[in-house]
C-alpha cells in the first residue's frame, strides 16, 4: 500500500479530486504526540504553483474564506504554503451535499416535509446573509457574491447541519476583476439571468439560485428540464409558478416568494438575503408544526445506516417532469468532490483498505412508515454513500402519481392488522415490525430472550376489542357513505387593487400574470400584505413607472396603482454578429440581439449598451422621434484580452477616456484593431498615459511604472502645505550641502594624492591632507543620514496624505 504523502503539517489520504488550477485531498492535520485533525485540503496543481496569477487568485480564495465564521458556512481554518506551493485547510462536513440526498430520497419514492424544506432554505439564506455583510479586518464591506449557490454546493452533515460551501469563484471588492466583458460562473438553471449572460452582478443574483432550490425542494422536480444552455434562465419563473402549485398543503406565500426571488429584472428580486430571511421566517410560523431540518436529516441518515425506510412523505403529484432525474448527474467541482460518492471518512483508515464508502452500523430506531412503500430487496444493502453526486439541473422521475383519493387515504392510516394481531396474540410480537424507538437487531449481537410478561386481565381485553370493533365500524360507514364530512376551513381574507393609466384601455400583469381586462379594473381575491408587483403594457405607448410593487394593507384590504402613458416608438436593435446581450438606460434585456425593445416616448432618449464576448462593448443613444429610423443596426468591434496592472496598484483605468475598472485588471478587453490609448490616473503619482497599436500588441501583460508627484504639487491643506514646504526645504537644503561636500572632498583627495606624489614630502602637509580628508568623509556621512531621515519623513508625510484622500 502506498505510503500517504506528508505536505508540512498535513498527511494526505486521498486524492478526491484534480482538474483545473487545485487539487483536492481528504488530509489529516498532524499535531503533537499523535494528535490529529480530518480536513480537507485543497492546493495549487504542483506544475501551477509557480503562475503568479494562479497565486493570486487561490490566495484570494483563502482569504475570503478564513473571513467566514458562521454555522451554516464550511470553515477554512489554515492556509499558507509549503515549499513555494499555496493551500488552504477546510472542515470536513460528515455527511452528503443535499443533491446526492434529493437523489437517494428520489429513488426511494420519499421526499422532504414542507417544514424541513423551508428550515433548509432559511440556513442556506442565514449563511448567505452573513456572506454579503463580510467586512475585512478594517471594517470595510467586501461584498462577497458567492455566484454558485446550487444543491451540489449545500452540505448536510449526520448531525443535522446545513453547510453553505465552495467559495472558490466568489466575487468581492479585495478580488475585484474589472473586465468590460464578463463571463458566466456557476451552474447553468442557478445562475440568474445576469449572471448567465455575462454580465455584472450583485448578492440579488445568489437570492436567484435560492429561489430555484426553494422551489425544487417544495416540488420535488427539476426547474430545469434542459441543462447546459444558458438561455434556459428565461423558463425559469413560469416553471417555478407551475411547480410551486403542485404542493397542496403549501402556503401562496411560498410560491409568490419563489417567484419573486427568480425574477428576471433584479430589482423584482428582495433587495437583501436579510429580506428573504424575513419573509421566509414568516412563512415557517404559518406551516403546522412538525420536525425541523435537523432532525428530519438525522432521521434520514439514521434509516440509511440502519437499513430502515425512510421515514419522510411521498413527493407531491405534478406533471409528467419526471423523465429525467435527480439521477443523471454530472461529476462535481471544487471541494465538493470530496463529497461525490458519500461520507468522506478515508480518514478512519488504520493502516489497511477500509471501506470509506459506507457508514458502520449502529443502534439507530426502526423509521418504518405504516402502509408506506417497502424498499425493494436490492435497495435494503444500498448505503448512501454508494450513490453518485449531482451538479446538473433536470427534472425528477421515479415518482409514481398520487391522486387526490391517495393523499386522503395518507392523512388517515388505515389500522394495520399485524397491529390489531399484537395486542391480542403475545407470540406474534416476534414477526411485528419493531415499535418506534426499539433497537434493531445488529449482526454479530447476542440477542437477549424476551422477558416474561404479565397476563393482562379480561376486562381489558374486552375494552381494547369494543374500542377497536367501533373503530373498524366507524371507517366501514365512512366508505360506504362516501367520503368523511370535511372539516371546516379556515376562512381566508383578500383583498384588491385598482389599476388605471392614463390614457385607459392598458393591459394588466400582476406578478406576470395576465389580468382578464384592461385599465381601469379591479383586481380581486389578491393577497394581503405581501409584495405584488404590477405592471401595465399598451401598443406603442411608453409607461411611467416601468412597473410598481405595493401591498394590500390588511385594514383597509384595497389599494390602487396609477401608471402614466405617453405615446412612444418601438425600436428594434440588430447587432453585427448577433446574439448581443442589451442594456436599455443601465437596465439589462432579457432576450440578446436581435430585440425589439420596450416603447421609448417621442421626445426622449435611450442609452443602448450591447456586450458580446470578444468584442468591445458598443454604446448607442438613440433619439425617439417620428423620423428616426425603426431599426439600429449596430457593429461590434473584435477584441483581444489582455491583463493590465501598475505599480503601485489602485490606478483608475480608462480605455480611449472611459473608465473600465482600477488596476490590477485581468482579461480587459482591448481593441483587436487600429490605436487606442490607455490611461492611469493615481491620486499623488503622475497620470501614466501610452497609445498603443493593437496589431503590436503581444500576449503579455501591460505594466505601468507610476511615478510620484512632487509633494507640493499634491492637494494639500493650508497645514499640510506649510508642513510640506518645511520639508522640501530641509531636504534641498542637505542635498545642496551634500554636493558641496562631495566637491570638497574630491578636491582634498586630489591634494593629498598630489603630496603623496612630491619629490620632497613633508610630514606635516602630509598629515594635514590627510586630516582634511578624514574629516570631508566624516562630514559627507553625517549629511547623508540627516538627508535619509528627511526623505524617510517626508515619505511618512506623503503616506498620511494619500491615506487622508482615502487612497
Amino acid at each position: 500500500m502506498t505510503e500517504p504523502e506528508i505536505f508540512g503539517r498535513y498527511q494526505l489520504l486521498t486524492l478526491a479530486g484534480e482538474g483545473g488550477m487545485a487539487h483536492v485531498h481528504l488530509a489529516r492535520q498532524l499535531g503533537p504526540d499523535g494528535v490529529v485533525k480530518p480536513c480537507v485540503l485543497k492546493r495549487i496543481a504542483p506544475e501551477l504553483s509557480r503562475d503568479p496569477n494562479l497565486r493570486r487568485m487561490f490566495l484570494e480564495e483563502a482569504r475570503v474564506s478564513a473571513l467566514l465564521n458562521h454555522p451554516n458556512v464550511v470553515q477554512t481554518f489554515d492556509y499558507g504554503e509549503v515549499d513555494g506551493t499555496p493551500y488552504m485547510a477546510m472542515e470536513l462536513v460528515d455527511g452528503v451535499s443535499l443533491a446526492k440526498l434529493c437523489r437517494v430520497l428520489a429513488e426511494k419514492r420519499r421526499w422532504f416535509s414542507l417544514g424541513a424544506a423551508v428550515d433548509l432554505c432559511i440556513c442556506l439564506v442565514k449563511a448567505l446573509d452573513y456572506a454579503h455583510g463580510l467586512t475585512d479586518l478594517e471594517g470595510r464591506p467586501m461584498n462577497v457574491v458567492h455566484r454558485d449557490v446550487s444543491p451540489q454546493n449545500v452540505l448536510l452533515s449526520r448531525a443535522g447541519a446545513v453547510k453553505l460551501s465552495d467559495f472558490g469563484i466568489a466575487r468581492h471588492e479585495a478580488r475585484l476583476q474589472v473586465t468590460v466583458a464578463h463571463t458566466a460562473k456557476g451552474k447553468p438553471g442557478y445562475m440568474a439571468p445576469e449572471q448567465a449572460m455575462g454580465g455584472a452582478i450583485d448578492p440579488r443574483a445568489d437570492l436567484f439560485s435560492v429561489g430555484v432550490m426553494l422551489a425544487e425542494l417544495v416540488s420535488a422536480r427539476r426547474v430545469l428540464s434542459e441543462g447546459g444552455d444558458v438561455r434556459g434562465v428565461l423558463a425559469i419563473q413560469p416553471r417555478v409558478a407551475k411547480l410551486c402549485g403542485y404542493r397542496k398543503d403549501a402556503p401562496p406565500e411560498i410560491s409568490a416568494l419563489a417567484q419573486r426571488l427568480v425574477a428576471l429584472e433584479p430589482d423584482a428580486r428582495p433587495g437583501s438575503a436579510a429580506e428573504t430571511l424575513a419573509q421566509l421566517t414568516t412563512i415557517r410560523r404559518q406551516l403546522p408544526p412538525e420536525q425541523p431540518i435537523d432532525e428530519f436529516l438525522r432521521k434520514v441518515f439514521n434509516a440509511f445506516v440502519g437499513q430502515q425506510t425512510i421515514d419522510a412523505p411521498p413527493p407531491p403529484t405534478g406533471d409528467e417532469s419526471f423523465d429525467k432525474t435527480w439521477i443523471q448527474q454530472e461529476a462535481a467541482t471544487g471541494t465538493a468532490i470530496v463529497y461525490q460518492e458519500g461520507w468522506p471518512s478515508e480518514f478512519l483508515d488504520s493502516g489497511r483498505s477500509a471501506p470509506a464508502l459506507r457508514l458502520p452500523s449502529s443502534d439507530v430506531p426502526s423509521l418504518k412508515i405504516p402502509g408506506g412503500p417497502s424498499a425493494p430487496p436490492e435497495a435494503a444493502e444500498e448505503d448512501i454513500a454508494l450513490v453518485p453526486n449531482s451538479a446538473t439541473m433536470e427534472s425528477m422521475q421515479y415518482f409514481g402519481a398520487q391522486t387526490s383519493e391517495d393523499a386522503q387515504k395518507r392523512a388517515v392510516p388505515p389500522i394495520s392488522v399485524p397491529q390489531i394481531e399484537r395486542l391480542f396474540d403475545p407470540d406474534a410480537e416476534a414477526e411485528s415490525p419493531p415499535k418506534s424507538g426499539a433497537k434493531p437487531v445488529l449482526p454479530g449481537r447476542p440477542v437477549s430472550p424476551p422477558k416474561p410478561r404479565k397476563p393482562i386481565p379480561t376486562v381489558v381485553w374486552l375494552g381494547v376489542g369494543a374500542f377497536l370493533v367501533v373503530l373498524v365500524a366507524v371507517g366501514v360507514i365512512a366508505t360506504v357513505g362516501g367520503e368523511s364530512a370535511p372539516k371546516p376551513a379556515a376562512q381566508v381574507v383578500y383583498g384588491s387593487i385598482l389599476v388605471t393609466s392614463e390614457p385607459a384601455g392598458a393591459t394588466i400583469y400582476i406578478d406576470e400574470r395576465k389580468m382578464p381586462k384592461p385599465t381601469p379594473y379591479t383586481v380581486e381575491r389578491l393577497p394581503l400584505d405581501r409584495p405584488l408587483r404590477v405592471r401595465v403594457e399598451k401598443t406603442n405607448h411608453a409607461v411611467r413607472p416601468k412597473f410598481a410593487e405595493v401591498r394590500i394593507p390588511a385594514g383597509t384590504k384595497h389599494t390602487k396603482a396609477v401608471f402614466d402613458l405617453a405615446p412612444g416608438r418601438v425600436f428594434e436593435v440588430r447587432s453585427s454578429p448577433p446574439d448581443a446581450v442589451v442594456a436599455v438606460n443601465g437596465t439589462r434585456l432579457a432576450e440578446p440581439t436581435p430585440v425589439s425593445l420596450a416603447p421609448i416616448a417621442l421626445g426622449e432618449t435611450a442609452t443602448i449598451t450591447l456586450e458580446l464576448d470578444e468584442h468591445l462593448p458598443t454604446r448607442v443613444v438613440i433619439a425617439s422621434t417620428t423620423e428616426t429610423a425603426s431599426v439600429v443596426d449596430v457593429t461590434l468591434p473584435p477584441a483581444q484580452r489582455l491583463d493590465v496592472s501598475s505599480e503601485p496598484p489602485g490606478a483608475t483605468l480608462e480605455l480611449d477616456g472611459e473608465a473600465i475598472g482600477e488596476t490590477p485588471a485581468y482579461d480587459v478587453l482591448l481593441p483587436k484593431a487600429g490605436r487606442f490609448t490607455l490611461t492611469m490616473n493615481k491620486h499623488g503619482f503622475k497620470r501614466w498615459r501610452k497609445r498603443f497599436r493593437a496589431d503590436r500588441l503581444g500576449a503579455e501583460p501591460i505594466v505601468a511604472e507610476l511615478t510620484p508627484l512632487p509633494i507640493l504639487r499634491m492637494k494639500l491643506s493650508k497645514e499640510e502645505r506649510a508642513e510640506a514646504k518645511k520639508l522640501d526645504a530641509q531636504i534641498a537644503r542637505l542635498k545642496r550641502q551634500t554636493r558641496q561636500i562631495d566637491r570638497a572632498l574630491e578636491r582634498a583627495r586630489r591634494q593629498l594624492v598630489k603630496v603623496e606624489e612630491s619629490n620632497t614630502v613633508f610630514v606635516g602637509d602630509l598629515a594635514e591632507a590627510q586630516r582634511r580628508v578624514d574629516v570631508l568623509s566624516e562630514k559627507q556621512a553625517t549629511n547623508a543620514d540627516a538627508l535619509l531621515d528627511a526623505e524617510g519623513r517626508m515619505e511618512a508625510f506623503r503616506e498620511r496624505v494619500l491615506l487622508r484622500a482615502g487612497e
